[in-house]
């Protein structure tokens, strides 16, 4: 899936989570540049930032491979 889709999907998640970009960062353990970055596509999620962002929003495996693939 392309960059900036997977970015879309990344912050229409935290929209329905009500968490905010440097909640999730922290919880990423990135700088909430970083993070922004992702989420414009200007940068790709790597696999431990999925990992992680499965387990902050406790995802299913559909809702992961809906989100990232």
């Amino acid at each position: 899936m392309e960059p900036e889709k997977i970015g879309k999907n990344v912050e229409k998640l935290m929209l329905n989570n009500n968490i905010t970009i440097e909640e999730l960062s922290n919880k990423l353990q990135i700088e909430p540049q970083e993070l922004t970055n992702k989420i414009q596509g200007k940068q790709e999620f790597c696999v431990t930032d999925v990992l992680s962002i499965t387990q902050v929003f406790n995802l299913s495996n559909e809702q992961v491979k809906q989100i990232f693939f």
